[in-house]
């Protein structure tokens, strides 16, 4: 189809130039009859110049009918056979050159890998949550320095219950048991109270005897947190006090009574024994 379609625009354009150059022939042969109807129609002069004008003019236009001559002969044009057999010369190296192209394009298409996808940019590693110092460990509360016991006193004059418990208070261990064996001389000295030796030993033991009974009570609370404790040792303390002219001790120790919730047996408590501590030492100061 391509083919014919060439063979055919080469014989149109074949017969357009043609046409063409018959056409531009006609039209210089007319032009020259023109100039000849004009010459001829000029009046005759003298013989010699009317040649010589002749054939200038003749010249002329023989030299003008020669360019125009020139300027329409078309160039010759290749005939429709010898286009067509270019056309078909031209046909299988456009096929050959095809087929290379396309080669060329699948050897490109195959040397050229395709591109390897990007790797996925691996997730940054969460840092890692510091370590939560450890909570420094409470230091253990140091036990608290039992009271150091005063040198035994001469008792050389005591009965032998005062002697036992001072005795026992001497050797005692621990806090629990130098309590207890203070709490019995304490109550010695209480019984003899009458005997101004008795009441002036008791009486000294106040100030160790509060540390003993602090002492002791935290030991026990730890071991029986719901323990009871009697105020025997304070009621008995604070009266030696008082009876030897030392009021302002017993009262304090009837003080520290009431903050550990102590009771002295009575029906007043300690708040009824502070009364009358204090009503007996406004009388001795009267």
């Amino acid at each position: 189809m391509f083919q014919i379609l060439v063979v055919v625009l080469l014989v149109a354009v074949g017969i357009f130039l043609y046409n063409r150059a018959q056409r531009l022939a006609k039209e210089e042969r007319d032009e020259a009859l023109k100039l000849k109807d004009r010459a001829s129609a000029i009046p005759q002069a003298p013989q010699a110049e009317t040649e010589n004008e002749t054939q200038e003019e003749h010249q002329s236009v023989d030299l003008d009918f020669a360019e125009s001559k020139e300027q329409a002969e078309p160039k010759p044009q290749p005939s429709a056979e010898q286009a067509v057999a270019e056309s078909l010369e031209l046909e299988p190296q456009a096929e050959n050159i095809a087929p290379e192209v396309e080669v060329g394009r699948a050897e490109v298409e195959t040397v050229l890998p395709e591109p390897e996808p990007e790797p996925e940019p691996e997730p940054e590693p969460e840092p890692e949550p510091e370590p939560e110092p450890e909570p420094e460990p409470e230091p253990e509360p140091e036990p608290e320095p039992e009271p150091v016991k005063a040198a035994a006193p001469d008792i050389s004059w005591g009965n032998i219950t005062l002697k036992r418990a001072m005795e026992q208070y001497q050797a005692s261990e621990g806090a629990i048991e130098a309590h207890d064996a203070l709490l019995a001389v304490i109550g010695e000295c209480y019984k003899q109270r009458k005997n101004s030796k008795y009441l002036q030993l008791g009486q000294e033991y106040d100030t160790a005897y509060s540390a003993l009974f602090a002492a002791s009570r935290e030991k026990v609370l730890s071991k029986s947190p719901k323990a009871e404790f009697k105020g025997t040792g304070f009621m008995q303390l604070s009266t030696l006090c008082s009876d030897a002219g030392r009021f302002d001790a017993a009262i304090a120790l009837c003080n520290k009574a009431i903050e550990y919730g102590l009771e002295d047996g009575t029906v007043t408590g300690f708040e009824g024994r502070i009364k009358r501590i204090e009503k007996a030492r406004d009388k001795a100061s009267a």
